[in-house]
């Protein structure tokens, strides 16, 4: 009788220690897959920290007959905006700072740096801050000249923006309805369209007469782009 207890008591023991080991696999196999998940958490972020922006898709721009009137077609390291006639007009590099922006000629016309919700129009040189679009509360953003002076704000409505002049009159907007992005006169006219993923407040500065370069204001399209900016 004391043989058979003792081996019961020798069984439980080694039951005990096998179920202590398994246990102890298997928390290091947890432990395993939770660093290997961790490590490839990290390398994703790793990557997508390291990863260019870049414009994905292209951008046809039509007009109010529905014809081509601009096109942004995606390069390697940016972009390229040619006309109706696929005649190119300027080109678009991605930089770290934002864009670099130079014509067909390949002459720099000027920069889009970036800082934070604001963004900076510098000169080729980057000496001169020629203009700046800043983002304030509830969505609205303001445009200034390089010596700060207010020359529009763009108002986010349920619609997608209005164009404002300094003082308040309104002079153009930015809907977006059924998958049609357009820009429209003060008279509510549709100007520009297009259906292809486009960011409406840089559709907007597309409009801006006071910045007098089309290849900057469709710079602020692509860097709007890029960014993801509604």
């Amino acid at each position: 009788m004391r043989l058979i207890a003792q081996r019961v008591v020798s069984l439980v023991a080694f039951l005990s220690l096998l179920i202590g080991l398994i246990k102890s696999d298997d928390s290091s196999s947890q432990n395993s897959r939770q660093y290997l998940l961790a490590e490839e958490a990290k390398g994703n972020r790793d990557e997508s920290k390291s990863a260019p922006k870049k414009l994905l898709e292209r951008i046809n721009l039509k007009n109010a007959d529905g014809k081509r009137a601009f096109e942004i077609k995606p390069e390697s390291n940016g972009a390229k905006l040619v006309d109706a006639d696929d005649k190119e007009i300027a080109r678009y590099s991605v930089t770290d700072h934002g864009l670099k922006i130079k014509d067909a000629a390949d002459n720099v016309l000027g920069h889009i740096v970036r800082h934070d919700h604001a963004y900076k129009i510098e000169d080729a040189d980057r000496k001169h801050v020629l203009f700046k679009i800043a983002g304030k509360e509830g969505g609205d953003w303001s445009v200034e000249n390089g010596k700060q002076e207010r020359l529009y704000r763009i108002k986010k409505r349920d619609y997608g923006f209005e164009i404002e002049s300094a003082s308040g009159v309104s002079l153009a907007k930015v809907k977006h309805k059924d998958g049609k992005t357009s820009f429209r006169d003060a008279k509510d006219e549709t100007l520009l369209s297009t259906k292809d993923h486009i960011s409406q407040l840089g559709l907007a500065c597309v409009t801006l007469g006071k910045i007098e370069s089309e290849p900057l204001r469709f710079g602020l399209l692509v860097q709007f782009v890029v960014d993801k900016r509604p």
